[in-house]
């Protein structure tokens, strides 16, 4: 689910609760439930407590490295790979089952997330 694209709401795109969308999902047959994109970990952060709450099934995140801004003609994700990597390990704190990244990230945001939560 990608949340809204207001960086405060905790709504998936479209206007649903995240418990109105993790129950049609469970219906339909869905193994598991994903935060994707949206306004960076941030969001997904806030976001994540309720969707957990709200579903007994897998808890995915992927959220973007930011919030993309625009800038030369171009977006651009400001989130530097230690910061996502952080939020991602929060993110696993708060019960989600496998993170990842979407818009913004690459191989840093990708290592230093494997590193933040590899356990030595």
């Amino acid at each position: 689910m990608t949340l809204s694209p207001d960086a405060a709401s905790t709504r998936v795109h479209g206007g649903a609760t995240l418990a109105e969308a993790a129950r049609a999902l469970a219906e339909a047959g869905a193994s598991a439930l994903g935060l994707n994109c949206s306004a960076g970990s941030a969001q997904v952060l806030r976001a994540l407590p309720e969707l957990v709450a709200a579903t007994r099934l897998p808890v995915l995140v992927k959220p973007n490295a930011g919030a993309p801004r625009l800038e030369a003609g171009g977006l651009v994700w400001d989130q530097p790979p230690e910061a996502f990597a952080a939020d991602l390990a929060e993110a696993v704190r708060l019960g989600a089952a496998a993170v990842g990244g979407c818009c913004g990230t690459d191989a840093r945001h990708l290592r230093a997330t494997r590193a933040r939560l590899t356990v030595p």
